[in-house]
């Protein structure tokens, strides 16, 4: 599996016409995916064992009339190993999980803006690096301007 960044998340946020003008700290609810704390996002628990199938080659022959091919192992997916799936996450090596933050809205934003939030978006496979969040912010329209 190859290391991939976790992807960016887009929520809306509605702010009143003083908040955006002067600016304002603003307490959102997002669900991201995080990094599993079981298996620290590998997936997969204790020691790989060798697989017994390939006997730790990661390839098995197969047959096709009179020809023999080496191909990929389908117990262990090449790899050689077998490994035990983390439980918590499934094997994904990440889990959803709903977190309140707060976000600092700029002051001077209008409607259609988008705030980021470094770091907040989704975690990547196999403990790599956050993706962003990304507010889209609507200013809700005030009766005298």
């Amino acid at each position: 599996m190859e290391h991939q960044p976790g992807g960016d998340l887009e929520y809306q946020i509605e702010i009143d016409f003083w908040d955006a003008v002067r600016g304002a700290v603003k307490k959102i609810s997002i669900t991201r995916l995080e990094t599993c704390e079981t298996c620290h996002g590998t997936g997969a628990v204790g020691s790989p064992q060798t697989c017994t199938a390939c006997g730790g080659t990661g390839t098995i022959q197969q047959a096709a009339g009179k020809m023999r091919f080496n191909v990929p192992c389908t117990r262990c997916g090449g790899t050689g190993k077998l490994r035990t799936v983390c439980k918590p996450c499934g094997g994904e090596g990440r889990v959803r999980r709903m977190e309140t933050i707060d976000v600092r809205i700029p002051a001077g934003v209008s409607s259609g803006s988008r705030v980021r939030v470094p770091g907040k978006g989704n975690a990547g496979n196999d403990g790599s690096a956050c993706g962003d969040l990304y507010l889209r912010v609507e200013v809700k329209p005030h009766p005298f301007f």
